[in-house]
């Protein structure tokens, strides 16, 4: 991209699918015909360089714009008969910009491995084009501060007292960040956004009452930059009695490669006075690994465990064991998306120390939190953690 750019040669991508490609590369005749296709996409693609096969049978290929697709599509047949359809989508490159232009462009992809090229071909320039425009929006957003954080509450499950609130990130009304927060990975704007989000709760745990404690999240991506820890103490530099009242909740957004170093990370944070929690735990393949390897205080249960989670259910088997083996560990546990009394009361006798969820509160733009009525005196009591 760089050396057209200086060239002044503009770019397209082709996505190529051909269905079919598999099966009868397999089939008698088909020993080299995988091959002969790529050799087809290599000798189309910029320098001989630019094409990729990167979900099976579609490709993608970088190309000087204005090559036309059927030219291409002409060239396969050639060597694949008429058996194996393929199935077209062009992508112009934009000039300017080549590293965003570069993120964007690959976070489009992703919806075409997923989707195919026919649904590609119909949405796929839609879809770059509100990436490119997402981006301008994101970095004019952390440029501004225009977004907004709302507070959920998380208390004890033993008798509905407000331990803290999580400080959740919103770009748009009733629209999830996820999205938002999965492109600023991409983009590589996680840190700043994490960074920006821990300034603004700084801010607000400083006028807010003496007791009131706050869990931003941070994510793994964040985590693992040297130089986190250190960022996190100059925000709270001026007031550092505000740090056991900033909670940090470790997200599983991207997987952790390096635990050691992860650790490192996590043992310097509780270091400074903070308390670190293992979010959506159970989620990955990876949990038992960074339960023995992460030194946390809390661990956060995945909230597709507690959504169903009844009596007698396996749900309620797993969450039963994971509570026992973090007791032993000395971590303590939470439950999120609590929806129901019920959920609420099986998840404490199992002995999950604190619950979230709309059963207690929705996320509000203001740190309150009114109990609910009639239930603490349906449950048996049971011990009181403290996270602070």
């Amino acid at each position: 991209m760089r050396q057209a750019e200086a060239a002044g040669l503009p770019l397209q991508i082709d996505l190529i699918e051909l269905k079919g490609l598999t099966d009868a590369a397999e089939g008698p005749d088909g020993s080299d015909l995988r091959e002969r296709v790529e050799a087809i996409l290599r000798v189309n693609s910029f320098e001989g360089s630019g094409a990729s096969e990167v979900a099976p049978d579609r490709f993608a290929v970088v190309r000087a714009a204005g090559g036309q697709a059927g030219d291409l599509n002409s060239q396969i047949r050639e060597v694949t008969g008429p058996k194996i359809q393929a199935v077209t989508a062009s992508v112009p490159v934009t000039a300017g910009a080549v590293e965003t232009n570069m993120r964007a462009l690959r976070y489009a992809i992703d919806q075409y491995i997923e989707k195919g090229a026919e649904a590609a071909a119909v949405d796929f320039g839609q879809v770059v084009q509100k990436t490119a425009d997402d981006t301008v929006k994101l970095k004019g957003a952390l440029a501004d501060g225009a977004w907004t954080l709302v507070y959920q509450p998380v208390v004890s499950l033993h008798d509905d007292k407000l331990h803290h609130f999580e400080a959740l990130a919103r770009f748009e009304a009733g629209v999830s960040p996820m999205a938002t927060i999965c492109l600023a990975e991409e983009l590589g704007l996680i840190v700043e956004l994490d960074l920006a989000i821990f300034a603004r709760v700084v801010k607000t745990l400083g006028t807010s009452a003496r007791q009131t404690r706050i869990a931003v999240n941070l994510s793994a991506v964040s985590l693992m930059r040297p130089d986190l820890p250190a960022a996190i103490a100059a925000l709270t530099a001026h007031n550092p009695a505000l740090r056991p009242r900033l909670l940090i909740e470790l997200t599983e957004t991207e997987t952790i490669h390096d635990l050691d170093r992860a650790n490192r990370c996590i043992q310097a944070l509780r270091a400074l006075g903070h308390e670190v929690c293992l979010d959506d735990f159970g989620a990955g393949a990876a949990s038992l690994d960074y339960l023995r390897s992460l030194d946390v205080d809390f661990v956060k249960f995945d909230g597709r465990y507690i959504r169903t989670l009844a009596s007698a259910s396996r749900e309620e088997v797993l969450i039963r064991h994971m509570v026992n083996l973090c007791k032993e560990l000395g971590i303590g546990t939470i439950a999120e998306m609590i929806e129901t009394a019920e959920t609420a009361k099986v998840a404490h006798d199992l002995g999950v120390t604190l619950g979230q969820g709309w059963c207690f509160a929705k996320p509000s733009v203001d740190l309150a939190y009114p109990p609910r009525q009639g239930v603490t005196a349906a449950r048996p009591r049971g011990l009181v953690a403290s996270w602070g």
